[in-house]
């Protein structure tokens, strides 16, 4: 299924609050998972970046042989080394949150067999493989 690309009604690259959003998709690219799936999945993602961002959120996807591989990356501070492996445990946060939102994405990308990973590098980044009607066909 093809997923279209709407941000809060947003055009792409439009500035949010002084941050932009950039999105730099492919056209067509097919996943084999429900589009609220992959709104209720990068919405938090998103919401994340544009809080910890200076002023830049950019999301990626490129198709690869295991899925779609998207990125949503921003231009803050990014993960601690330390706590890269925690950030998607209930209650831990990095700001004045309450630590759910990466928790709930985690539960609900494991239950749709949607791989999610931070990484620490220096900038915010979160890795999402919505996996693709033919890696699917492959693994069955």
């Amino acid at each position: 299924m093809a997923v279209p690309v709407v941000i809060s009604g947003r055009r792409r690259g439009q500035a949010i609050a002084g941050r932009s959003i950039e999105l730099a998709i492919p056209t067509n690219v097919d996943v084999a998972v429900a589009t609220e799936v992959v709104v209720a999945v990068l919405s938090p993602l998103l919401e994340n970046g544009l809080r910890h961002a200076n002023s830049r959120v950019w999301v990626t996807a490129r198709v690869q042989p295991q899925g779609v591989v998207t990125d949503v990356l921003d231009d803050g501070p990014g993960f601690d080394p330390a706590e890269v492996d925690r950030v998607f445990e209930a209650g831990v946060t990095s700001g004045n949150g309450h630590g759910l939102g990466l928790a709930v994405v985690k539960r609900l990308a494991a239950s749709a067999v949607v791989a999610v990973r931070a990484i620490a590098g220096g900038h915010g980044r979160v890795e999402v493989t919505f996996p693709s009607p033919g890696a699917l066909a492959q693994s069955g």
